[in-house]
């Protein structure tokens, strides 16, 4: 099973309707269409600002590998995709806050079904607020350090063991 984290909305906030609830879940770990098809891939997400500097390091990885050597460009083009690849979920992180969307917290799933499962489940079954958020974290979704106590860092996975138990 693969971590996800989860990123609601600009203006959501932990008495949201969960109906209602805009989430997006980014996977932990390599983007593998972004290494076949990183162009589509980038357009998909509607990652702009990224697109425009992965065509600006892929046009100067291409003059540096036509001035250095010619079969450079390929080498250099195939790390600059696997180096793609493997920050291209990170760099959907950027994107998403740097639009607005606030990290909720972190789920584990094997499939779409259960992370939202798990994820409105940890939601729901966490206690409310009865204050207001601080006035420094705008909405209760801003992260750990807004998390209510009872609502768990990772959701999904298997609670702490007691120390010297077992589970």
């Amino acid at each position: 099973m693969t971590l996800h984290a989860a990123y609601v909305a600009p203006g959501t906030t932990r008495d949201s309707d969960p109906d209602r609830i805009d989430v997006r879940f980014v996977k932990d770990g390599i983007a593998w269409p972004a290494l076949v098809l990183p162009f589509v891939w980038l357009v998909w997400h509607r990652m702009w600002w990224v697109l425009a500097g992965f065509i600006a390091a892929s046009l100067a990885v291409e003059a540096i590998g036509q001035l250095w050597r010619p079969e450079a460009a390929t080498v250099l083009g195939l790390l600059l995709a696997v180096a793609f690849a493997v920050h291209a979920n990170d760099l959907r992180c950027w994107s998403l806050e740097r639009a607005g969307w606030r990290l909720a917290g972190v789920v584990e799933g094997k499939d779409r079904d259960t992370m939202e499962l798990r994820f409105f489940t940890g939601l729901l079954v966490a206690p409310r607020r009865a204050a207001p958020p601080a006035a420094s974290s705008p909405s209760p979704f801003a992260g750990a350090q807004s998390r209510p106590s009872g609502m768990p860092a990772v959701i999904g996975y298997l609670p702490a063991t007691p120390r010297g138990g077992t589970r």
